[in-house]
This record gives structure tokens, sequence and C-alpha cells, in this order.
């Protein structure tokens, strides 16, 4: 009984996913939001409008107290259409005031906003999640952002009449009917009769119109599925960029994204071991942590591309502390290629 009702649970998880991926994300979306003790005080309300092309997303922010009093900072992210989760960050040095003029706003550029797309009611679709900012003595912080899909935006500007995803794609139309095309007055033309004729007074068969041939079967076709992580990082070509020595008690490993946040993802494989799969490289670090005394002499560090992001390659901000030591390096990796990073125990003399 536990089982039927476990399957019956996730079967309605799985249609009410379903059904929230299948609705457009781009759209406008209004709610409140508060950053305290980094510039604004209070709840401001928000008006975000996003724009889906493929897994892409561009848009504007708007952070306001009314009508007339407001920033707009434009926005680019990520949408996951597997699991419905909406990245998105503003565009450093693109704020505008309310008479359209580039200014410093007290709103901290460096805000990643992580939420999931949802559809809790018929005809309701929200983002809930939260906002990270890092703040200068480099500890971020956390705020909740629950924002609602509205019909009304509070902005005319040019995202308002966009209204559908461009990653979706109408049904296919039935071809036109060539008659129609040529006159389209011209009536509809019945289908024609097969009648059995035979000749006066003679008992001559009859004269059937001919059979069809039949349709050949289809031919099944079947699709490979995608390589795995572990396959990539097989096939793909080890670039060694750069060597970093062992010291103290822990390796800590920070992962950034190093350009345009586009929706970079990679796997990490210490020697042959995948250690972590499904990084998402954002503005704020993924951290990794090792104890040297678990590691080898030489121990090889991969990183390997599981997407190549909106702007090809995938690129990787590594900013590693070795005993109070920083070290940094830029990784790079293809469809080809994957990024290596070497850790040696010095040999004492």
């Amino acid at each position: 009984m536990q089982l039927k009702n476990f399957i019956l649970a996730l079967s309605s998880y799985m249609l009410i996913l379903i059904g929230a991926v299948a609705q457009p994300v781009t759209g406008s979306y209004q709610g409140r939001i508060s950053f305290p003790g980094i510039g604004l005080a209070g709840n401001y309300r928000m008006e975000l409008k996003l724009v889906r092309n493929g897994d892409s997303l561009s848009g504007v922010s708007y952070y306001y107290t009314g009508r007339n009093r407001f920033y707009r900072i434009p926005v680019k992210g990520y949408f996951n259409p597997y699991d419905g989760s909406v990245y998105w960050q503003h565009v450093e040095g693109m704020a505008q005031d309310e008479a359209g003029r580039r200014t410093d706003t007290p709103i901290p550029e460096n805000v990643g906003f992580s939420t999931d797309f949802n559809c809790p009611g018929e005809g309701i679709m929200k983002l809930d999640g939260e906002a990270e900012v890092t703040a200068v003595s480099g500890k971020a912080k956390t705020i909740p952002v629950h924002l609602t899909k509205t019909e009304n935006p509070e902005f005319p500007d040019e995202y308002n009449d966009k209204e559908e995803d461009f990653a979706m794609t109408p049904d296919a139309q039935p071809a036109a009917d060539p008659v129609k095309v040529a006159n389209p007055t011209a009536p509809e033309l019945k289908k024609r009769e097969t009648v059995a004729l035979r000749l006066p007074g003679r008992k001559d068969p009859p004269i059937l119109a001919p059979q069809k041939k039949p349709a050949e079967p289809p031919v099944e076709t079947r699709s490979t599925p995608p390589p795995t992580i572990t396959e990539l990082f097989t096939a793909r070509k080890k670039i060694l960029v750069t060597e970093i020595p062992l010291a103290g008690d822990t390796v800590e490993l920070n992962f950034y994204d190093h350009a345009e946040i586009d929706g970079d993802s990679i796997s990490i494989f210490l020697g042959n071991r995948l250690i972590e799969k499904n990084i998402l490289l954002k503005a704020s670090p993924h951290t990794l942590k090792i104890a040297t005394k678990d590691l080898e002499d030489t121990n090889e560090l991969t990183m390997v591309a599981e997407n190549l992001g909106r702007i090809p390659p995938n690129t990787s901000l590594l900013i590693a502390y070795v005993n109070g030591i920083r070290y940094e390096a830029r990784l790079e990796s293809t469809e080809s290629t994957s990024a290596m990073i070497r850790f040696y125990r010095p040999v004492s003399k």
C-alpha cells in the first residue's frame, strides 16, 4: 500500500513538473525584494522581464518605489528545461535611472538569482528561490525571492510584446490544398466513388478499380543515448594548465564562471575518479575542499565540460588556496579537450 501511495505521489509530482516546464518562461514577473545592509532599505517592488531563447535568458529588471522613481538593470541568465530552474544576474555597468541615464545604483550588481519556475495553480506561474549577494568582505548573503507572472507589466518597454519562448516550436500544419491556393473560390472536390461495371447482356466479371499497394511498415529507428560524463572524461584529450605544490592540511578549490554567466556546467575528476558533477558555474564560487593526507605524491585534477553554455568554449576561473597561498588558473574545456591541474608534493632536499 505504501509503495502504491509513493508511486501515485511521484506520478503527480512528475505531471506538475512537466506542466510547469511546458509553460512559457518568457514574460513579466512582479514581487518585492529587500537588500538589508547593502544599499536598499526596506522592501522595494521589483518587476522582472525575461525572454527565453533556447536555454538562454535575457531581459531587464526594475527596482522601484513608484512609476517615476526606479532603476532599470539588464539581466542575462540560463533556464534548465529538465528541472525548471531559472538563474539570472545583473549585467554590470548598464544600470539606468528613470530618465534613461547611465548611473551608479545602490542595488548591488554582483547578485545571482537562483529560482524554480513552478505553476501552483491554474493560470498561476511563479519564480521562487533566493538571491545570493557577495559582500565586499567576501561573505555571501542570501535573500528570498518570490515573483509572480503578470499580464499587466508596470513599465512599457521593448519586452512587453514578448509572450512565447523562442524554444517552443508550433505543431506542424497540414499541407495546403493546391487547388485552393490557385483558386480560393473553387468548390471542394468530392472523392471519386469506385463502381463495378457490367456490359449489358453479358456475364463479364466486374471491372474494379486497381488496388492500392499496401504501405510498407515504417523502419524502426533507435536513438543513440548521449555519452556519460565518464565516457567524455576518457575520450577527451587532457591539457595541462598549471602545477601546484602541496602543503598544509587542506586544498581549497573555488570555481567561478570566467566570463559572462551563460549556463556553463562542469564535472571534476581526481585521477580517474569522479568527485563531483553538475556544477553550474556562477559569479559566486563553488567550493571543494580536499585533505592533503588523502592525496598521492602526484595528482591530476581534471575539469570536464558537461555543456558549452551559450558562448563556447566552457571557461572556468579556478582560485586555489594551499597552505594560505593563493593560486589562480583559467580552465578551458571544449568538445574534444579537458583542462587539467597537477598537484605534487615537493621533494625534500
